[in-house]
């Protein structure tokens, strides 16, 4: 709603609990929205009254009807006027509830029939327990329908952002575990599962973003932190792996050189998978027990380019 903020109850780093006051507001909604239900229940208590006199009135006719004292078409006038009476008292009941659910859409609770002098104020309070991490308001400063005011989040458990080669995709599917490293602790690791894998890649960095959610209990891990992730497989699998020192980029093809038993060596392109700890899977182009070449492959590839460009 517009208002005015006249009060502060928190500040920045407070935790708070759910529904607790954060602030209070000023402003010209409540004081309609009273003046609706104050009508309405004035309304009220004249329709209940006007459904007691057609009830009285109802009752007098039939007795004198009994009598012979009146016309059958003066009792049925009674009774449409006792029928009218009830449905207005019902409309009326209803435009009480309104104007109640109007007041409590604005935070503000009313008992059977106040007077509104200690609820004119909008109470400005926390959805959920959490931490205050930006209060975006003073006292005075004037809001309108879509101000944010504060900003919580419930750091009990936090999202943590990695961005992926997509050449790495395959292993990090919705569930499986991720572990998590920071500057702050760099001897702790911290468990969590991923939860989400982006849709699309980033043309620039060839790269895709997945979410892991970690449990953060005691709030060491904080909001914008820098963190290293590493995602576990569902299963462990063998793979064919080579040293990162054996591969070599020759015409813009990963590649290596392989040992023949001749002594020659022979360059050979490869499909190259996930890297960890100095060491490479292999999808294709080298098979187990082939012989690489691991140190002074970069002498064989000048070597190599040398007799191209000689046209050797």
């Amino acid at each position: 709603v517009e208002g005015i903020v006249v009060e502060m109850k928190a500040q920045i780093g407070d935790r708070v609990r759910a529904n607790q006051l954060l602030a209070s507001m000023h402003s010209h909604a409540v004081h309609d929205a009273w003046a609706g239900y104050r009508k309405a229940k004035a309304d009220e208590r004249r329709l209940q009254n006007e459904l007691r006199f057609a009830t009285d009135a109802l009752e007098r006719a039939e007795r004198l009807f009994n009598d012979k004292a009146i016309a059958l078409q003066e009792l049925q006038r009674t009774q449409t006027n006792r029928v009218s009476a009830d449905e207005a008292l019902n409309m009326g009941r209803a435009e009480v509830r309104r104007s109640e659910e109007e007041l409590e859409h604005l935070g503000v609770t009313n008992g059977d029939d106040p007077t509104g002098e200690s609820g004119e104020q909008v109470p400005v309070t926390a959805p959920f327990a959490g931490i205050v991490l930006e209060r975006l308001v003073t006292q005075g400063t004037a809001v309108n329908p879509g101000t944010q005011l504060f900003v919580i989040s419930d750091l009990s458990t936090v999202w943590v952002l990695a961005e992926l080669d997509e050449a790495h995709v395959s292993g990090a599917q919705i569930g499986r575990p991720a572990s998590v490293r920071v500057a702050a602790y760099p001897t702790e690791v911290f468990q969590g599962k991923v939860t989400y894998v982006g849709e699309s890649v980033n043309p620039k960095t060839r790269r895709i973003t997945i979410r892991c959610e970690v449990p953060n209990p005691d709030g060491r891990l904080k909001p914008e932190m820098y963190a290293t992730v590493q995602v576990g497989e569902s299963a462990p699998r063998e793979v064919v792996a080579i040293p990162a020192s054996a591969v070599q980029t020759l015409s813009g093809q990963a590649s290596v050189f392989i040992a023949e038993a001749d002594g020659r060596f022979r360059a050979r392109a490869v499909e190259l998978g996930a890297e960890r700890d100095g060491l490479i899977d292999v999808k294709r182009g080298v098979q187990q027990g082939e012989r690489v070449v691991s140190a002074g492959a970069f002498i064989l590839k000048s070597e190599l380019l040398k007799a191209s460009d000689g046209g050797e």
